[in-house]
């Protein structure tokens, strides 16, 4: 089973983020799609406008999707997946854009197809009402500025009733373009619905080989290759190797000995907790934890033959066990017709004992 991928960021400039995802980026476009009913400068203000700190603000919000890459030969069920996901994501009246971008791996000929998702944390306010001229405006021909309507070099501008509009041309209302924020994109278990769906979308379309990626499960996670924020991850391709090793491995000994998963769950959170203290260390995928990494498929063969033998000699205890109380149960069961018997004997004694007794009398 392939784990599917989806990684979610802030966007301070959404603006200049679609850009980037639109014109700029160095991987291949296959298509862009806009679904706005404002542009994202309209949202930067707004946010600029409604914050009270001086602090960048986050505009959007934008997740990651990797796709199967041999969707790159057929663009008409790309783009329904890509459609399909954007759609689960966003709901209904929330602005969104979505690039869909490929690379291709010159050392291994594999095609890295993505989907870049761009979308608000509001949803657009559907009930808007524009705010209207209460009156004729005038203004001096000459001056420019405004005049009453019997000035002799006035001229009308705005009639009673006409809609207001901002010198860039967009009307004005008197609420608000958007609604609060949606704080479940804050949630800690937001990407994990979001994951869920997407593996859904994708069975649906015919690829049943993907899954969720379980946290609390016994494969240890992969990093992210390439650049992340402006900064180039180290090592990150040669760590993701060991750790596809190790997790073969892993796979292999469940097949054949599923009784050892908990076990290989301790061990992958002992081997986690080791390589998050020595990346710490030094801030990045560091040399140690890939050695870590590395060495850590030849313990796990040593313990897992320990706890082979472990597992295979509690269960010839238990089986001991069972086959002990089976031996007592029937050892009761014929201690019991013994006493049953025995009271039966003892009754009928009594009965001719007692009619003895009786003929004397």
């Amino acid at each position: 089973m392939a784990n599917v991928y989806a990684r979610v960021q802030k966007i301070y400039s959404a603006s200049s983020r679609q850009d980037y995802l639109k014109e700029k980026s160095k991987d291949e476009l296959v298509f862009f799609e806009e679904h706005k009913k404002f542009e994202w400068a309209t949202h930067e203000i707004f946010e600029k406008e409604k914050s009270n700190i001086d602090k960048k603000n986050v505009v959007a919000r934008e997740i990651v999707f990797a796709l199967p890459q041999d969707l790159i030969k057929d663009k008409n069920k790309l783009k329904s997946i890509c459609d399909e996901n954007a759609k689960k994501v966003c709901g209904e009246n929330r602005d969104f854009d979505y690039a869909v971008h490929y690379k291709i791996n010159k050392e291994n000929g594999n095609v890295n197809l993505h989907q870049h998702l761009l979308f608000s944390e509001r949803k657009n306010n559907i009930e808007l009402e524009p705010k209207i001229y209460k009156r004729d405006i005038w203004k001096d021909k000459t001056t420019k500025k405004l005049a009453k309507a019997n000035s002799p070099n006035a001229e009308l501008i705005h009639k009673k009733g006409d809609i207001q509009k901002d010198q860039e041309g967009n009307i004005k209302y008197n609420n608000d373009l958007f609604l609060k924020k949606d704080r479940k994109f804050k949630t800690n278990d937001y990407m994990d619905k979001v994951r869920k769906n997407y593996v859904e979308i994708l069975n649906n379309f015919g690829y049943e080989d993907y899954q969720v990626f379980d946290k609390n499960g016994y494969f240890l996670p992969q990093k992210k290759e390439g650049f992340y924020s402006g900064h180039k991850i180290e090592n990150a391709r040669e760590y993701n190797d060991f750790v596809k090793e190790h997790n073969k491995q892993i796979e292999e000994n469940l097949k054949q000995n599923p009784e050892l998963e908990p076990e290989l769950i301790k061990i992958k959170k002992a081997t986690e907790k080791e390589i998050k203290k020595e990346n710490k260390i030094e801030k990045k995928i560091s040399d140690k934890s890939i050695e870590f990494v590395k060495n850590i498929t030849q313990i796990l063969e040593k313990e897992v033959e320990k706890f082979k033998v472990f597992f295979n000699f509690n269960n010839q205890n238990e089986e001991e066990k069972a086959y002990q109380k089976e031996l007592e149960d029937e050892k009761q069961d014929i201690e019991q017709e013994i006493e049953e018997i025995e009271d039966e004997i003892y009754e009928e004694e009594y009965d001719d004992e007692l009619d003895d007794d009786e003929w004397e009398l």
